[in-house]
Parts: C-alpha cells; structure tokens; sequence
C-alpha cells in the first residue's frame, strides 16, 4: 500500500513539475542540489567482544532512502538534498562527540573541513542507557532577522539520531518531515512556535515539573506570554513570518485532550491585570517548523510543508556568507584552489624526480622520500577534491 502511495503521490507531483507550479509557488526547473557529508559516531571504547558501546544502526541504505523522502517535503522549495553513499558516508569514532559532550566544537570544527555540503552527525546523545531521538540545529546568524523568544547560535551542522526505528522513530520520524525540519533549521527557519522547545521553552517553563500541564495551567501561562509581548496572538509567532500563523505548540492541545488533526481552533481563557479574556488560535499542524504530527493521522505519517515566505527564506540563506558555499558558484574557488595545491606539489614532483637521474647514490634516497611524502599530501588533496564534489 505504501509503495502504491508514493507512486501514486510522484505521478502527481510529475504532472504538477509539468505545469511548472507545486502549491502556491512557482518552482524552478532547477533547484539547489545541496550535497550531504555523513559522519555516523561510535563509542572508541569497546565491549569483550570488541564492538563499540555504543554504535550507530543507521546504513547508508536506509539514509539514502531518507533523503528521497526529505526531498518529498522540499518540492516545490527550488531546494533538494543529494547523497553519495559511496563517498559521503564517513563513520566516526569518537566517544564525545558521540555523547554529545564536544559534538559543537568539534562538529564546526569537521563542517569547516567540508565547504560544499552539509555536514550531518548521527549520534548515540547524552543517556548512555538509550539513545536520542532528537536532532538539533541552527539557522546561520546572517539568516534574517532574529525572533525575540530565541538566541543565535552558530552552529554549522546538523545533528541526528543515529538509527531507524519501528513505526517511524529515529531518523524517519514524520517519514522525512523530521529530518527536512532540521534540515529548514541549518537553512534559516525557526519554529513556528515561541522558543527552541516547547514545554520547557518560554511560552510554558513557569509551569512547575516537566509533564503535560492542566487546560488552566496552560491557558493561563499562553496569556501571560501574549500579556508580555505586545498582547496579541501574534506573539505566539515563532519564526516572525507573516504567513505562518501564531502556534502555541502541541502542549497547549494536551492540555485541554484536544486533537489538532479533528479540532485545529482552539480558545485560551484566563486573566490580564485581574481582566477575564479570551484567545482564539488555529496554528497549522501541518507546517514542517511545528512540532505537531502532521494531519490527517494514520499508519504512514502524512508530510508536512512550508509556506512561501519559508521557501523565501530558506533560498535566501543560501545566498548568505554562512550558507553559500553549498552553492556551486562558491563552492568552486575551494575546489580551485585544491587543484592549484595539487598542481604546485606534482610540479615539486616532477622536479625531483628530473633531479634524481643524476644524482649520487647517496642523495637518491633521500630525494626518494621526499617524493613519497609529496605524493602523500596529493593524494590526501585528491580525496578533498571528491569529497567537495568538484568536477
């Protein structure tokens, strides 16, 4: 049945392609083809039989399938994403990266290795009796305007759970919408939600304990935000985009046992300086920035969309300093400057290899490891041209 829905849903967007149009925006016939680097993490220590103690179950496989997937979410965008197996699949071991302990600095430090593409960790996390199902990343300080209720981060990677579970968990959550989320976050887009998580962000943190508040609790600390921020619904505007509407997070629907999917309006009651009011929201379920499980529910998640001042956004982040080494045109000096790296040590090379026809026995040797350490460095300059993907 689920093949059926695929082939099914690409007729669709083949017809669509056709017209030119997906949605409401006009598509380009050829998009931005971000290229991804992944660096799967392992513990370096290792159990009596010589396995790491923690050890990723992702393949390069299932991660392909992945991106085919996330490239379903993005049509439309002028974006799509593109994986080499072969080449962009790099494990790691590295137990504090893999426990998330050094995973920031050392993750810039390996993104800024690998200009060209997105650089994307999957890691065990922090609990070392089970693994994260969470991911993280950071729109480029240079994207836009910062929303109020977040900081700026500078993180240049993207960090993913590191296996594919049952019933869509792990990597597949939402079946791409959740990698394609994060994926927006590199690219520039913030929740559409206040905060960078919900029930410990801004909008419900007063709320004592960590469970899932009562309908009063809820409503109450919704309104005190809104009291605090200009006093309208607009406050719960997380990413501060005019055609994304106001959304105060799954925790607001929990606590009233309200279904998005059936019921999306919904109505906060409560007090202003001791004043009773009332707000009514219909946040957007399906937008990949939210934290909602897409609509229509059912055993194949439903894939979430952007709207067009998201696409807006992301497109142009890719032009900004932080994010445009993805695009080809700036990728190509780094790639040229491979090559003239390359050529200058063949012509040392060439040079030394000219020298060593005539030299005494007692020199050739020596001219002979120097050789050998050259051709070191150009093949370890050769592998940076593959791995940036220059022609």
């Amino acid at each position: 049945m689920y093949r059926c829905l695929i082939a099914v849903r690409l007729a669709l967007v083949a017809g669509i392609a056709g017209l030119g149009l997906t949605g409401s925006s006009v598509v380009s016939s050829q998009p931005h083809v971000l290229k991804l680097y992944v660096v799967p993490l392992r513990d370096q220590e290792t159990d009596a039989s010589g396995r790491p103690l923690h050890d990723f179950t992702a393949t390069p496989a299932q991660f392909t399938q992945l991106v085919a997937e996330v490239n379903w979410v993005y049509e439309g965008t002028g974006i799509q994403f593109s994986f080499d197996p072969a080449t962009a699949w790099q494990p790691l071991a590295d137990t504090d990266m893999n426990s998330d302990r050094t995973l920031f600095q050392r993750g810039n430090e390996i993104a800024a290795q690998h200009l060209g593409m997105i650089v994307c960790f999957l890691r065990w996390g922090p609990n070392p009796s089970s693994r994260t199902g969470n991911g993280n990343a950071y729109p480029p300080l240079d994207a836009g305007p910062v929303p109020p209720a977040v900081d700026g981060v500078s993180q240049n990677y993207v960090a993913l759970p590191d296996f594919f579970g049952a019933n869509y968990s792990g990597l597949n959550q939402g079946n791409g919408s959740f990698a394609a989320h994060e994926f927006g976050h590199y690219l520039g887009l913030y929740h559409t939600f206040p905060g960078w998580t919900d029930r410990q962000g801004p909008v419900y943190a007063s709320i004592p304990g960590a469970s899932t508040p009562s309908r009063t609790q809820a409503d109450q600390a919704a309104i005190d935000f809104i009291a605090a921020n200009g006093r309208t619904v607009s406050a719960l505007d997380g990413d501060a985009l005019d055609d994304t509407a106001p959304d105060p997070s799954p925790v607001l629907y929990q606590a009233h046992s309200q279904n998005v999917c059936s019921s999306r309006e919904i109505t906060v009651q409560g007090r202003i300086e001791g004043v009773q009011v009332t707000f009514t929201l219909m946040p957007d379920p399906n937008n990949v920035m939210s934290y909602f499980a897409a609509c229509p529910a059912g055993s194949v998640p439903a894939l979430s969309r952007f709207t067009f001042q998201q696409m807006e956004r992301m497109r142009g982040t890719l032009q900004k300093p932080s994010r445009n080494h993805l695009l080809q045109p700036a990728a190509q000096p780094i790639c040229s400057q491979l090559r003239d790296q390359i050529g200058a040590l063949e012509a040392q090379r060439a040079a030394l290899s000219e020298a060593m026809k005539g030299a005494p026995p007692q020199v050739k040797g020596d001219i002979g490891r120097r050789i050998s350490a050259l051709l070191l460095q150009i093949n370890a300059l050769r592998q940076e041209l593959r791995a940036h993907g220059c022609p």
